[in-house]
């Protein structure tokens, strides 16, 4: 058998490779434009979902913009105004910072961008299935209107694995509740074509953040304090946020939200250490409410790991959990709460 010769990818199929790992779901087009708007300075954003964001999805905030001689270079894969260099890679403090959201994203469907800085005028640009138009005036205020039509329409076998509108829906509201309780200075309005899904306003008070996502259960937890020891331990990483008492919990880990530098990142890793923090007071199969976030230097946290930047490596995870996991003992020894027979919420 003669071995196959080796060819060099056009660019168009190395652009959907990308869009596959970057464009996962609809989900993951939230989030990624989201994190745009975020790190733009918004302080409003506004997501309209139709069927779960397969048919249309639009994201529209208030931030800087993007100046109308970037939008072409702005849908090019590895195009960003977040890193200079490499050296960047190894502190980096924004939500995005790979440059390859947009480009991927308009692989696989109809993505129009409309910008406007401040003093500026307003431009769009449309990139459908890979191809760019060219930049065109438009009338509009400050900030980024982005909308992304037909996704996945042109990519059958990455559509026939989707889950349902309602799932994806649902997914959806995931991903913005997690931006919104580790951006509290931002609004978020989430919507469909038939009903608002969360609305929260810009707000510097985080437990006001909390009763408007979580309700009168957010009253009910409790700050989370370090003992005095770990101020003098070795490292600068410092656990802040809120948890509920042993009586307060859920049969899903759904609501434990775990924050890096105010980055959301998957809670999986955390789990066990949040449970060892709670010892026998938690109920076999009940898991507490929690949102806690981890300050540290970003040249110890390293957001590169994936695509999706959901994972993270911490240069001392092991220094990492255990504070965590201390964090809550000593916060809880305060509080004389049991479970109740159920390990559910009294009352």
């Amino acid at each position: 058998m003669k071995p196959q010769k080796i060819r060099q990818l056009d660019d168009a199929t190395i652009g959907f490779i990308a869009a596959g790992e970057v464009v996962e779901r609809p989900a993951q087009v939230v989030k990624e434009l989201v994190e745009n708007s975020l790190d733009a300075g918004s302080t409003s954003i506004v997501i309209t979902v139709e069927r779960g964001g397969f048919d249309r999805l639009t994201v529209e905030d208030n931030g800087s913009g993007i100046d109308h001689s970037d939008l072409t270079l702005a849908l090019d894969r590895h195009a960003t105004s977040k890193l200079r260099s490499k050296e960047d890679l190894a502190s980096i403090v924004s939500l995005g910072f790979r440059g390859e959201a947009l480009a991927s994203i308009g692989m696989v469907s109809k993505l129009q961008i409309s910008s406007k800085p401040a003093g500026e005028q307003g431009a769009t640009i449309v990139m459908e299935d890979g191809e760019k138009s060219g930049v065109e005036p438009i009338g509009m205020a400050q900030g980024t209107v982005i909308s992304v039509e037909h996704l996945f329409q042109n990519t059958p076998a990455r559509l026939a694995f989707q889950r349902r509108p309602e799932t994806e829906t649902a997914r959806i509201v995931d991903v913005v509740v997690d931006h919104a309780l580790a951006h509290p200075e931002c609004g978020f309005h989430l919507k469909t074509e038939r009903r608002t899904l969360l609305n929260v306003p810009a707000t510097d008070n985080m437990l006001d953040r909390l009763y408007d996502i979580m309700g009168a259960q957010a009253t009910e937890l409790v700050p989370l304090n370090q003992p005095i020891e770990d101020e003098d331990a070795p490292g600068q990483e410092r656990w802040s946020g809120w948890i509920s008492t042993p009586d307060i919990t859920r049969g899903k880990g759904d609501d434990i939200h775990v924050l890096i530098n105010h980055r959301p990142v998957a809670a999986g890793p955390f789990l066990q250490a949040i449970r060892r923090g709670y010892k026998t007071r938690l109920m076999q199969g009940r898991h507490p409410l929690a949102v806690v976030n981890l300050e540290c230097p970003p040249d110890e946290v390293d957001v590169n790991v994936h695509p999706t930047k959901r994972e993270v490596r911490l240069r001392h995870s092991w220094r990492v959990l255990e504070r965590l996991e201390r964090a809550i003992a000593h916060t809880l020894e305060a509080i004389p709460t049991e479970p109740d027979a159920t390990g559910g919420i009294p009352g």
